[in-house]
């Protein structure tokens, strides 16, 4: 939330106007196994983001207070011992993100505890799966399935809560830029996956497979794990090698000039990394260009 209020701000003090570009935004979310306060997150951030467009940002279009949401199914929870317990539990993700009111949803596939997923078949259960849910199961039928409910009413409440407490004390640190220079995103998450930890270690948190039913003798891992062809490597090298040699390298040299000099100001730099790319630079020169300008993140400096 505070990452889209640091955008919007940006946006408005370059002139553009609220109602034209609020209904653009899209919001990124992980989802979770807790299958009640997963609901309440999606509620209560849609009316979060209403708020904040009506009150912060004055907005007078209601597109621009719908919250529109992608939910990704997080590999955090996914196991590597009894990985067949990870389709139950990206089920679990997806439904909740379903009747919390995500607009689009990806579930991750049930290997990903092990390995990059390999099979198009591992692929294809993630998506049967959603599949089912809307098809199947008649939640998507409603608006708001859980409306209503007592405990999802105060759930939604609560989170609604916590979320503005959060985004008031990151303000207070100058907005998310501030957060981040004071390394406060950064020890927040390392917080809460060392209690999330601790608490799957000591059994008060149960993960069926890992501290509770667990199976005496797991055999080997059935599953494929990735391995990068290095054949493929190869080529890609030599590839990137001709491209460098043939392409006009003068020409990419002016560019990458105007880049670091637009990088310097605030200047729209987008145009010219297009110019760049049609030019042939590869990303890494591009990053090499913004780092010449920004320097290299080093998060000791945070601390």
């Amino acid at each position: 939330m505070s990452d889209a209020i640091a955008y919007t701000e940006e946006l408005v003090k370059r002139g553009l106007n609220i109602d034209d570009f609020a209904q653009r935004i899209t919001y990124q979310s992980g989802g979770g196994i807790d299958f009640f306060e997963e609901i309440a997150k999606h509620r209560a951030s849609r009316r979060v983001w209403a708020r904040i467009m009506k009150e912060r940002f004055k907005a007078k279009d209601e597109r621009s207070c719908r919250l529109k949401t992608y939910v990704l199914t997080p590999g955090q929870t996914l196991t590597t011992s009894q990985p067949l317990n990870n389709i139950p539990r990206g089920t679990i993700e997806c439904l909740a993100a379903v009747i919390g009111g995500a607009t689009s949803i990806e579930v991750t596939p049930f290997t990903e505890g092990i390995t990059i997923p390999t099979s198009a078949d591992v692929w294809k259960v993630g998506l049967r799966l959603q599949q089912i849910i809307a098809y199947e199961s008649g939640v998507a039928d409603v608006v708001d399935p859980m409306g209503g409910s007592y405990y999802m009413e105060y759930l939604t409440n609560k989170m609604d809560e916590e979320i503005m407490r959060y985004i008031e004390k990151i303000d207070e640190m100058g907005g998310i830029i501030g957060a981040i220079k004071y390394g406060f995103l950064e020890k927040e998450m390392n917080r809460n996956n060392y209690e999330e930890k601790r608490l799957i270690d000591e059994g008060e948190n149960v993960v069926i497979g890992v501290n509770m039913f667990k199976e005496e003798e797991e055999g080997d891992c059935e599953y494929e794990v990735y391995a990068p062809d290095p054949k493929l490597i190869g080529a890609q090298i030599e590839r990137i090698a001709k491209i460098k040699k043939e392409r006009d390298n003068i020409k990419l040299d002016e560019i990458m000039g105007r880049l670091k000099k637009a990088a310097e100001t605030d200047q729209n730099v987008t145009p010219i990394v297009i110019e760049a790319v049609k030019a042939y630079a590869t990303v890494g020169e591009i990053g090499s260009a913004m780092e010449d300008v920004f320097g290299k993140f080093n998060k000791a400096l945070l601390y």
